[in-house]
């Protein structure tokens, strides 16, 4: 079950209860009308088999608020920084185009949301990422809830403060490919 973009916005991080478990996944009353189901997937950093080894019931627990984009894409901009980048339109034409080369037809400036990420700054310009939404009535933007990308956020903090500490980390060798 997923929920509109107008209740909550990607990337925040909202506390709710966990009402039942069910064996793929769990319901949880993020208090307001209905209560949302997050897959078993999406409860832990690590795998897991039942939702009893991430959560408990009645457990208040912090998910982050993230997307169902309809698509992705990286591209290069060349000559530009992030400033010039956010106020041309050069973004919106990339990702409507894309969008329209996805779902094969053209895609109208009203029917798409666009969210970018900049990966890398180079000396020539922005490796950026594009996700989408194809917003209409038919077919509203929607989000859901992980507590599986909260842990994956807060893993690569610890490491970039461990680099900015120069500490030194010592790896196991789990698997060899």
């Amino acid at each position: 079950m997923s929920f509109s973009l107008a209740i909550f916005q990607i990337g925040d991080l909202i506390t709710g209860k966990i009402i039942k478990l069910e064996p793929t996944g769990v319901l949880v009353d993020f208090y307001t009308d209905q209560l949302a189901f997050v897959p078993l997937v999406e409860l832990s950093f690590v795998e897991i088999q039942t939702p009893e080894e991430a959560v408990q019931l009645n457990e208040i627990r912090e998910f982050l608020v993230v997307a169902n984009y309809d698509g992705e894409h990286d591209i290069f901009f060349s000559h530009c920084s992030p400033e010039t980048l956010k106020d041309s339109d050069r973004l919106y034409e990339t990702g409507l185009n894309l969008a329209s080369e996805k779902c094969n037809h053209p895609i109208n400036r009203e029917d798409l949301l666009v969210h970018t990420k900049v990966l890398d700054v180079h000396r020539h310009g922005l490796l950026v990422r594009i996700y989408w939404f194809l917003c209409s009535q038919e077919h509203p933007p929607t989000v859901s809830f992980s507590i599986r990308k909260l842990e994956m956020r807060k893993a690569w903090e610890r490491l970039r403060q461990l680099q900015a500490e120069d500490i030194t980390v010592y790896g196991k060798i789990l698997k060899k490919t």
